[in-house]
């Protein structure tokens, strides 16, 4: 993972408030220019050189002016304390004596602790209880990090859980010695470049929208939304049709469409599909597409040519949930509420010619199947839900694993009655788990597990989401 740092003296550094705080590089400066100073003389250009070799240009963390704490929030996330860790590990291997602590010392303290705490010098890690952390923190967008000096305190900060670890492993990397004093020498600020992006589907607001994350979780930050006239947007998907991204979505009683991406135009549209629909699909023919609809309450996969939205050729299917089309295989496989099955789909002079592919159909491990998605990197399996936990789908093999208490997402505890799911080439994964927003099926928050490891909740306020998805154009 990169990050491209900014130089501090930039317009936006130069646009922050006298009480923010001073950036590293600008700290650098003033400590060469004092001493140069200090040390008289007009040697010109070879004095300063000289100067400057002899004194190192960053911020002094040990010594009479260095920090003796380092705090973090008593409620950090995983996340948090994995970037704690790197610093304070970094900070241990040079032998530098700055112990470790939570913020609780500032949750009530008497009115000369609460002094003494403020005037102590301490490195803050993230959002801490200091105002110097807040303070820092206002202000910084989701993707910014900064280290810098507020008050007594050196803080280390980003706009969001990505941009804080970069700052920190910008911290332990910029880490140096010289004659006994640690000295940090990297840059003032960054940008990370750590980017998921998801796609969403709003049942409160009767809107799909494109989040990335990590700026989702901050109202108005949708990079792309659409609203629909009709209710209950069950399903939205990206894919790519002549050459163009497209956004298929399902919704109201019987309806689902495609826009193009970029300028919201209707591709296709219809409002025959049977009841509930859930999943709305792309699919390949030939030199040409069908689309398939898959409807709950129905209990029906309807098919249509992308120039009708009319005519169908429907499939009967128990309590369809997920459709998914298949390139390596070559068919569509459909999700119901018991069973998984294939189907082969081909256009013919006027319609679509739609077979069940013999020896594909197998029983789910647990009822109420749910979501359907591709394994990122692994064109053997699928990923799926059901209304008690993940599985992964072998093709291959035919076995489904995880379930049982384990669940197949790495890194989480088992998940159940999941909604929408979808994994990143990092095995990061993202997760709609109803908690009653709006309606009983639908959420107010996201979970992203963060590279299989770290669990963040995303908040987006007065949203009631049923689905979210990786934005992803392959079916793979």
């Amino acid at each position: 993972m990169t990050h491209t740092s900014r130089s501090p003296g930039s317009a936006q550094a130069l646009r922050r408030k006298a009480a923010k705080p001073i950036c590293a590089f600008a700290l650098a400066l003033i400590f060469c220019f004092c001493f140069a100073g200090c040390a008289g003389g007009s040697g010109g250009e070879r004095g300063t050189t000289e100067v400057t070799e002899e004194v190192p240009a960053g911020i002094a963390v040990t010594g009479a002016d260095g920090y003796s704490l380092l705090v973090r929030s008593e409620n950090a996330t995983e996340m948090t304390l994995s970037s704690f860790s790197t610093v304070f590990r970094a900070l241990a291997s040079h032998d530098a004596g700055i112990t470790a602590s939570d913020d609780f010392d500032l949750k009530r303290p008497s009115e000369e602790e609460r002094e003494k705490i403020l005037s102590r010098r301490e490195i803050l890690i993230g959002s801490t209880n200091r105002p110097e952390s807040s303070a820092t923190l206002e202000g910084l967008a989701p993707r910014d990090w900064t280290i810098a000096i507020s008050g007594t305190k050196l803080v280390i900060a980003g706009g969001s859980e990505w941009a804080l670890r970069d700052a920190c492993a910008a911290f332990a990397a910029g880490l140096s010695e010289k004659e006994g004093i640690m000295y940090y020498s990297g840059p003032g600020e960054g940008r990370t470049d750590t980017s998921y992006r998801i796609i969403t589907t709003d049942q409160k607001t009767s809107r799909v929208e494109v989040y990335d994350i990590p700026d989702c979780g901050r109202i108005g930050d949708a990079v792309w939304s659409m609203t629909y006239s009709e209710y209950n947007i069950a399903d939205a998907r990206a894919r790519l049709y002549e050459g163009r991204t497209v956004i298929l979505a399902a919704y109201g009683a019987s309806s689902a469409s495609i826009v193009d991406y970029e300028t919201k135009k209707t591709v296709w549209r219809t409002g025959y599909a049977a009841d509930n629909p859930h999943a709305c699909e792309l699919i390949p023919c030939g030199g040409g597409y069908a689309v398939g609809v898959a409807s709950s309450s129905g209990n029906e996969v309807r098919f249509f040519r992308i120039d009708d939205s009319v005519e169908f050729t429907p499939v009967s299917f128990e309590d369809a949930h997920g459709l998914l089309w298949d390139p390596e295989l070559g068919g569509v496989w459909c999700l119901g509420g018991s069973e998984l099955a294939l189907f082969d789909v081909e256009l013919t002079g006027s319609g679509v010619a739609v077979t069940e592919r013999e020896g594909y159909r197998k029983k789910l491990p647990t009822l109420y199947g749910h979501e359907l998605q591709p394994m990122p990197g692994d064109t053997d399996s699928l990923l799926l839900s059901t209304g008690s936990s993940v599985y992964v789908y072998s093709k291959s093999t035919g076995v489904f694993s995880g379930g049982e208490g384990a669940s197949a997402l790495p890194g989480s505890a088992r998940r159940e009655n999941v909604k929408g799911i979808g994994l990143f080439p990092d095995g990061s994964a993202i997760l709609s788990v109803p908690d009653g927003a709006f309606k009983s099926w639908t959420t107010a928050s996201l979970i992203f597990i963060a590279e299989g490891r770290y669990t963040l909740t995303l908040n987006i306020a007065g949203s009631g989401f049923y689905k979210a998805r990786p934005f992803s154009t392959d079916y793979n």
